[in-house]
């Protein structure tokens, strides 16, 4: 008895007294769960009734009696034996579930952080090797506007400061955050100019230099361009997930809405519990560290919108970005009432109280803006706000991240609105099946774009034009054949 007790002492001082004691220095709101639930926990494991109708005889009276029947025979027995459901409700089939789950996550998080230190540790590929950020452009050739009802939203004017933007224009500036900055200076002035748009990046390094920087734990992940423009206006374009941190932090903002919607759409009459999720989602995101708050990446986004309202006297200024960067823009519009175009970005209304500062709906509902190409799962994530624009998607319906690529909604974009005096991407035609663009009906068109196809013109420049290598090849062997 003495061995017993002392035992369950043990057990007690490890596995309740010191994690309680850890989490309440750590972070309080976890140790309060913790030592909430713990006792009961206890008492469960202690005081089982299982373990005593398993013993001796109960135990061979179960394994003789499965024995003996066959499949169906057990089935019904089990069905109609109140000891067999009596043992089934201490049994360990959903711990040995639950614990299962928790240890998958542990090792999908840790396979993360390590990719993401392997990344940090070598040197970044080349960012147009990647064909869903891939943006070839061409100028000389339009798409009309389609004949049919198009886009309700391909011009934005209310509430973008006075300027008329088109909806390519925040799809092109999402896809530039992908870019380097050479890259994006010669792509900024193929596309609304010569010297008209800037990749401002002094302003940037100037806020990570500055006092406030330090102050509030700045000095995530994070990547951002802010573009500026000759009539006093700038666009902050927020870079979505290419590494192994912006993963990580892909997790830690929406895990919580995304595991309440996969609840919801398991509940009857699912809908009713909508009202009070985002209220679930906030006390889940409680448990979190305090120091993994710290470096959210939407701290350091706003931050800079702030610094440049405040310190840099930006009076037009919008926020842009695709994927977890449409997100993160929606967070930062939201907090810094600045108004927000999101390209298949996640989603805000379950998670908006769990932000720092928390979210209204009123400012998600008339600041932030978000695209949603059809099949899109990340722009799925979390409940839409009151404004959004739905879109069509030329993928395959088997391929689950084709309708994802920026590249392919700007393209999907550019044919149905029209490209006005904008380029054209040779993405569009050559890797996501979209006609050739045709010449301008006017004088302006040169010989050799009359006698030279569109096709013909994206391989001769591509490499040139930042096409990347791969790319490039994959286009002139599609071109030879």
């Amino acid at each position: 008895d003495h061995f017993i007790w002392a035992f369950i002492f043990l057990q007690a001082v490890f596995l309740y007294l010191l994690p309680l004691v850890y989490l309440a220095i750590e972070n309080p709101p976890p140790a309060v769960l913790f030592a909430f639930l713990g006792p009961f926990a206890g008492l469960r494991h202690y005081l089982n009734p299982r373990i005593l109708l398993l013993e001796g005889e109960r135990k061979d009276y179960f394994r003789n009696t499965l024995d003996v029947k066959t499949r169906k025979e057990r089935k019904e027995w089990k069905k109609k034996s109140r000891l067999y459901h009596l043992v089934a409700v201490g049994g360990d089939t959903a711990r040995h579930f639950w614990t299962g789950t928790y240890l998958l996550l542990v090792i999908f998080f840790v396979v993360i952080a390590l990719l993401a230190v392997l990344e940090s540790e070598s040197s970044q590929n080349d960012p147009s090797s990647d064909p869903t950020t891939a943006m070839t452009l061409v100028d000389g050739y339009i798409y009309q506007p389609q004949p049919h009802l198009p886009y309700p939203t391909c011009v934005l004017k209310k509430g973008f400061g006075g300027n008329i933007f088109e909806l390519s224009d925040f799809a092109f500036l999402s896809g530039l955050a992908y870019k380097t900055d050479d890259f994006a200076t010669e792509a900024l002035n193929k596309w609304f100019g010569e010297g008209v748009a800037t990749n401002n990046v002094e302003l940037i390094e100037e806020f990570k230099n500055s006092e406030g920087y330090g102050e509030y734990g700045f000095g995530s992940a994070v990547s951002y361009k802010l573009i500026t423009f000759t009539d006093g206006g700038g666009v902050l374009t927020i870079r979505g997930t290419q590494t192994a941190w912006d993963l990580m932090a892909d997790a830690q903002l929406w895990i919580s809405a995304i595991l309440f919607q996969g609840l919801r759409s398991l509940l009857p009459l699912s809908e009713l519990f909508t009202p009070i999720l985002h209220h679930m989602v906030w006390i889940v995101t409680q448990l979190e560290s305090k120091s993994i708050t710290k470096v959210s990446y939407y701290r350091e986004t706003r931050g800079f919108v702030d610094y440049l309202k405040e310190v840099k006297g930006f009076e037009r200024l919008l926020v842009t970005g695709h994927s977890l960067g449409g997100g993160l823009a929606i967070i930062t519009g939201a907090e810094s009432n600045t108004s927000v175009v999101a390209i298949s970005g996640p989603n805000a209304m379950l998670s908006r109280d769990s932000f720092i500062p928390p979210v209204t709906v009123e400012n998600l509902n008339t600041l932030t803006f978000n695209v949603i190409p059809a099949r899109d799962p990340v722009a799925k994530i979390d409940d839409k706000a009151r404004l959004y624009q739905n879109i069509n998607c030329t993928a395959a319906p088997n391929n689950i991240a084709g309708c994802h690529a920026i590249t392919r909604s700007l393209c999907e974009i550019q044919y149905t609105c029209g490209t006005g005096d904008r380029p054209v991407l040779c993405e569009c035609v050559l890797d996501y099946g979209y006609p050739e663009p045709s010449l301008p009906t006017t004088d302006q068109t040169t010989t050799a774009q009359q006698t030279t196809s569109f096709i013909q013109t994206c391989v001769a420049i591509c490499e040139e034009a930042g096409g990347g290598k791969e790319n490039c090849e994959r286009w002139k062997e599609k071109y030879n054949k």
